[in-house]
């Protein structure tokens, strides 16, 4: 069995706490498991998340404005496709914010997200 498909193996088998590598000390086994680091892995993709949604308020927050500008010149099609797009922006973040581990953070997003969403009623 080559290495590759070992490792397919022990991934369906439920070896996912470990990842292979080869060894080259000699012994039978040419495949040693060497621990991921799980909670830094873990962390990263949580800030990650929280920047994303960050980002994504931020970008609905600048559609709105836009829709603003859009609405005071008269350009109804560039104010709705502004608003669109600010909605879009909030759907996006209400969906993913279930994610965040924190609660904390979590309840600042909702403050923020709610924000957002007042804003967009009342364009």
């Amino acid at each position: 069995m080559t290495g590759p498909e070992l490792e397919i193996l022990l991934v369906l088998r439920g070896v996912d706490a470990t990842r292979l590598v080869q060894s080259n000390s000699g012994h039978n086994c040419p495949w040693k498991p060497v621990p991921f680091e799980y909670d830094a892995i873990r962390a990263q993709a949580q800030q990650t998340l929280i920047d994303y949604l960050d980002n994504e308020i931020a970008l609905g927050i600048t559609f709105t404005r836009c829709a603003v500008n859009s609405s005071d010149a008269g350009h109804k099609e560039h104010f709705s496709e502004a608003k669109d797009n600010a909605t879009k922006a909030a759907q996006t973040v209400r969906r993913f914010m279930v994610l965040v581990e924190d609660g904390k953070i979590r309840e600042e997003i909702d403050r923020r997200l709610a924000e957002l969403e007042w804003i967009i009623a009342a364009l």
